[in-house]
């Protein structure tokens, strides 16, 4: 297309309001204004609800009319954990350092050259750590909760038919 300036020639930095290199000829008014079509980002969560000390993954996938560039920082309220850089629109965070309680985790895309920035957010329920319960101890008081071994009966038999373990002394006449 060709632009024509009325007034004459004037110069055109070839940038837009962001900052944007836009090649244009020298007589080409590149714009004042600029549609930055904004971005769909959708957060969700492994393993909810979580306790605490085990590994949660947070999957951000942000969606355009074509796959966005740029990271997502993931963030506990103002707590920075993480910035993932987008791969074909998804980022992904694992952590295992969440604390019992309730958790407002936060997905900001930085956004690009095509799309705005945006975020998500999704709560979190952290439960406390479970701590397995020793099984209550057996009759017989062995270690552990184990049945403590029985003594081999007298004059029984061996385990293989043979002589007992441990035959009766000899009587004494």
């Amino acid at each position: 297309t060709t632009c024509a300036n009325t007034a004459g020639t004037a110069p055109v930095a070839g940038r837009d309001q962001r900052g944007i290199h836009r090649p244009q000829a020298a007589r080409c008014d590149i714009g004042a204004f600029e549609f930055v079509p904004p971005v769909a980002i959708a957060l969700v969560s492994s393993g909810n609800p979580p306790a605490a000390g085990q590994a949660v993954t947070f999957t951000a996938t942000v969606s355009g009319t074509v796959p966005p560039t740029g990271s997502v920082a993931f963030e506990d309220g103002a707590t920075l954990l993480g910035t993932i850089p987008l791969v074909g629109g998804v980022a992904r965070f694992t952590t295992a350092a969440l604390a019992a309680g309730v958790h407002t985790i936060t997905a900001a895309y930085s956004g690009d050259a095509i799309f705005a920035p945006g975020t998500a957010a999704i709560t979190v329920a952290v439960g406390p750590i479970v701590v397995d319960p020793l099984p209550p101890p057996r009759a017989g008081g062995g270690a552990g909760g184990a049945p403590a071994p029985l003594p081999p009966m007298r004059g029984a038999a061996g385990p293989t038919g043979g002589p007992p373990p441990n035959p009766l002394p000899p009587a004494r006449p």
